[in-house]
């Protein structure tokens, strides 16, 4: 064949995949019941890529000459990039329905309706409608606005609870297994339920890979799980890569990856206990965050957040407290059996919160 014959020989099956996985995705998408619509999306879409791998594979050891080979490879590519592609569009049609669910929770749990309610509704669902504007504003004006905005640092404080709670099961092999598909499985479903953000998404990747390499006893490298993290959503969604949200998620990482470790070292660690070390640590990764993210800030939004150190400090240690008490307490308050002094400690992190960060804007 020749260049033009061969363009079509390829181009038609891979086409055909992605006809065939738009009809898929049309026949699933079912706004009734978008999750069972969504799992099997994923389950279509797992099976499309594993054949996908499988049959590259084969076709790099044995280099098949015949057409077919090579025409099926394009297929099952036409495929399997349609069916990835229409995941977002289930998931976000199952998003409203995740967040409306946690946000009735929320309101029925017992919070100050004022400024505990509307801030833990930001902080695990992303929804920032009843935030007040001078709330908004002292968030904004202290350099705090990524915190109110969904993103991998709540899914990690997730992820460390999940850690802790699920120690009881025990570390033998089968529990291993058993802690790794739970983990995976509500950080997974966390990720989709507020709506896969980019930055959620690559921390759902680096849990993944963390997970993965944990459980096949393999040594865990931040540099490879950067770059593969990275790779993998590319490959799952390439458009991803202009977002704002995508490029400093991935910025911040680089610079916990490759400064943190470094600057925490120059404070050696003393015997015990150290409060200096702490913070020593705290202002370590903040340093090490902004050395990466502040020169992107700067170019698409013409500002610095001139206290970030301070604000991170203070602001950081509180909001995980307070994300962490909330879930404990909206866990506790599903079952009917959530103590009142929990719910009352989790208004006065969130004022504490608020209030240390609007002493900050006026600085």
């Amino acid at each position: 064949m020749d260049v033009a014959e061969d363009i079509v020989g390829l181009s038609v099956p891979f086409v055909a995949g992605i006809a065939g996985g738009v009809y898929l995705v049309a026949a699933l998408l079912s706004p009734e019941a978008p999750h069972q619509a969504l799992s099997q999306m994923y389950m279509f879409a797992g099976i499309s890529g594993s054949v996908l791998a499988i049959s590259a594979g084969l076709m790099c050891l044995r280099r098949p000459r015949k057409p077919l080979a090579v025409m099926m490879l394009f297929l099952l590519c036409g495929l399997f990039c349609a069916m990835t592609d229409g995941i977002g569009d289930i998931a976000e049609a199952g998003s409203r329905a995740h967040v409306s669910g946690i946000s009735a929770l929320i309101d029925r749990t017992g919070f100050d309706g004022e400024t505990t309610a509307p801030l833990v509704k930001a902080l695990l669902t992303g929804d920032r409608t009843g935030i007040s504007r001078n709330v908004s504003s002292a968030f904004r004006a202290a350099g705090a606005s990524h915190i109110l905005a969904l993103s991998g640092l709540h899914l990690g404080v997730i992820y460390m609870i999940l850690l802790w709670t699920t120690t009881i099961i025990g570390f033998s092999p089968a529990a291993r297994r058993i802690r790794f598909l739970m983990i995976i499985g509500v950080s997974g479903t966390y990720a989709i339920a507020t709506g896969a953000s980019p930055s959620i998404v690559r921390a759902f990747l680096f849990i993944l890979l963390r997970e993965t390499s944990l459980l096949l006893n393999r040594p865990q490298r931040p540099a490879l799980i950067l770059c593969a993290a990275l790779t993998i959503q590319l490959m799952l969604n390439p458009s991803v890569f202009s977002s704002a949200g995508f490029q400093l998620s991935y910025l911040a990482m680089a610079g916990i990856t490759f400064v943190f470790p470094k600057m925490k070292s120059w404070y050696p660690a003393p015997a015990g206990f150290s409060v200096t070390k702490k913070i020593w640590d705290m202002a370590s990764l903040s340093i090490s965050c902004q050395l990466f993210t502040a020169p992107l800030v700067w170019l698409k939004f013409g500002t610095f957040p001139v206290y970030f150190l301070i604000t991170n400090l203070i602001a950081m240690p509180l909001s995980s407290m307070l994300i962490m008490l909330a879930v404990c307490c909206l866990l506790l308050a599903s079952a009917g059996i959530c103590p009142e002094i929990m719910i009352k400690g989790t208004d006065w992190i969130a004022n504490a919160l608020i209030y240390s960060l609007e002493i900050i804007s006026t600085m």
